[in-house]
């Protein structure tokens, strides 16, 4: 197996069908494409179901050419125009043209919602947030999108909560002074 960079292809003996990809080290790739197809997770359904019905013994790999890294996603698009039945994305390096149903857009959705983020993790997004101010068109077009939006019954409950706990609390001389001067801007 070679270790550099080419183009490579799965091929489904039976059907003549194959994939088609590039590699920066074709032999790692290979490794990479039998693990996802043996846990059912590869990113070609075409390529996974035909995997699944007729087993890994109907499938080789062939290295197609060996190539320079720059010339890589051009020597991908000139196979794939040429014959390439289960790959999904028909440009090279691209998402274009792929279509996601709705229950993959939701699991996506909710793969990337509410995922707890460690400390480091808070205070890198913190620096890098450190200093930057919204817009003033910015901070309107979210303001838009939050009026007339009720809040349910139990992010009430929570405001209710935070307000009660913070009846006794009073702002600093210099915390005021900074906040008329904000409203004076």
């Amino acid at each position: 197996m070679i270790d550099g960079p080419g183009i490579y292809q799965i091929l489904h003996e039976g059907s003549g069908k194959r994939y088609v990809g590039q590699a920066k080290n074709i032999a790692r790739r290979w490794g990479g494409h039998r693990r996802h197809l043996e846990r059912g997770e590869h990113t070609s359904s075409h390529l996974q179901r035909a995997w699944v019905k007729y087993g890994a013994e109907s499938f080789s790999f062939h290295v197609l050419e060996t190539c320079e890294l720059n010339d890589l996603d051009a020597r991908e698009q000139f196979y794939i125009d040429e014959r390439a039945e289960f790959n999904v994305l028909k440009l090279a390096r691209s998402p274009l043209g792929v279509k996601r149903s709705q229950e993959t857009k939701d699991r996506i959705a909710h793969a990337l919602k509410g995922k707890p983020k460690s400390a480091e993790h808070r205070a890198r997004l913190s620096a890098a947030n450190m200093g930057k101010v919204q817009s003033a068109e910015m901070r309107a077009k979210k303001s838009a999108t939050q009026k007339g939006v009720p809040h349910s019954a139990e992010h009430r409950a929570k405001l209710t909560a935070a307000n009660k706990a913070r009846a006794g609390y009073r702002h600093t001389p210099e915390a005021i002074a900074k906040i008329k001067a904000a409203r004076c801007k």
